[in-house]
């Protein structure tokens, strides 16, 4: 009786042992086709940025070289290579050059890490200020309610105190050039 119940344990032990070779062997094969797929989609997802970046510069060879320098950034920053691209996209739309995206994506970037507010949103907010050459009254509050010392920065920037930068912002009279400069003064050494 023994010997039978020997016999039916080292077969079960056996059916269990394929079972499992089966189990892991197609966990493996959908952890492939998972890494296949998403492979394909960030190639496909690079080339898209790629052929959107010639679009806007009008050259090749110019939106290689920020692909690059944009994927360089990326491995160096806490930030994820597609948010960089999209806040890149935005920089360019917004007017500037792409010479000057790096740069500018930097600052973006110190604030937002800073704060732990998304680059994207930041960007918009920078880029809109550039867009109409002046900041307002509402630019200055996005701004500060996303934990930006804007107000500070700016008597700084213009020497005047933080009650005049409100009323100067009314009478927009606060120009893109003084908010680049309290930006780049934000993220300085």
């Amino acid at each position: 009786k023994l010997n039978g119940v020997d016999n039916t344990a080292q077969k079960t032990t056996s059916s269990m042992a394929v079972m499992g070779k089966l189990i892991a062997g197609s966990a493996v094969a959908g952890g492939l086709i998972a890494l296949g797929k998403s492979a394909l989609k960030a190639a496909a997802d690079l080339e898209q940025n790629r052929v959107a970046f010639e679009t806007m510069l009008g050259s090749a060879g110019k939106a290689n070289q920020l692909l690059k320098e944009m994927t360089e950034f990326a491995a160096a920053t806490p930030f994820q290579l597609p948010e960089i691209q999209n806040a890149g996209k935005q920089l360019l739309a917004f007017g500037f050059s792409s010479e000057e995206i790096i740069t500018k994506l930097r600052q973006m970037g110190d604030v937002s890490a800073g704060l732990s507010i998304p680059i994207g949103d930041l960007v918009y907010l920078f880029g809109t200020v550039k867009t109409a050459g002046r900041a307002m009254t509402q630019d200055l509050n996005q701004f500060a309610q996303r934990g930006i010392p804007i107000f500070d920065e700016l008597s700084k920037v213009m020497g005047v105190g933080k009650e005049q930068i409100k009323g100067y912002a009314e009478q927009g009279k606060i120009g893109f050039k003084e908010i680049e400069q309290a930006f780049q003064n934000l993220t300085a050494e």
